[in-house]
């Protein structure tokens, strides 16, 4: 089974409409949900999305320290990230400091806190946030949004 990301790639060889469609019809397929929507985003639009709320609790349960990849360096404990940290705390890649935060799944289930983190925060939101858009020229489908998701817990 190709990854979410190569089936948006083969896509993209097609059209630049194409790839988010042929990856939504992916997830659904394996997933049996729909999948009608969708965030593309760069690190500087995700860096956006995060200091358009001001910043989002992270419950960081072991010491990371990754200076050569993310420069992630997190005490334990919960933390109020701006988006380059949150960034740099979904990319770790090599946690110099221990065994915590070092494999594909463990990057996978930070990236789900953030997004759930996010998610929270948007819910509470109070004042108007702005998001940056970036879409590749000529391609439509790219600038639709995406409604809240209902696989985070309560944020």
């Amino acid at each position: 089974m190709p990854k979410i990301k190569e089936t948006l790639f083969l896509g993209l060889t097609e059209g630049p409409a194409q790839g988010p469609e042929l990856a939504m019809q992916v997830v659904s397929h394996f997933t049996g949900l729909l999948v009608n929507a969708y965030i593309a985003t760069d690190f500087q639009g995700f860096i956006d999305a995060v200091d358009a709320v001001g910043c989002v609790n992270i419950d960081i349960p072991a010491r990371i320290y990754d200076p050569l990849h993310s420069k992630a360096d997190f005490e334990p404990g919960v933390h109020c990230l701006s988006g380059p940290w949150v960034l740099a705390f979904i990319r770790v890649r090599q946690n110099t400091a221990n065994s915590y935060r070092t494999t594909d799944f463990q990057r996978m289930d930070a990236e789900s806190q953030v997004l759930c983190a996010l998610k929270g925060k948007l819910l509470k939101c109070r004042r108007r946030c702005t998001f940056r858009r970036w879409s590749p020229p000529g391609a439509r489908t790219w600038r639709r949004t995406s409604r809240t998701a209902s696989f985070c817990r309560s944020a």
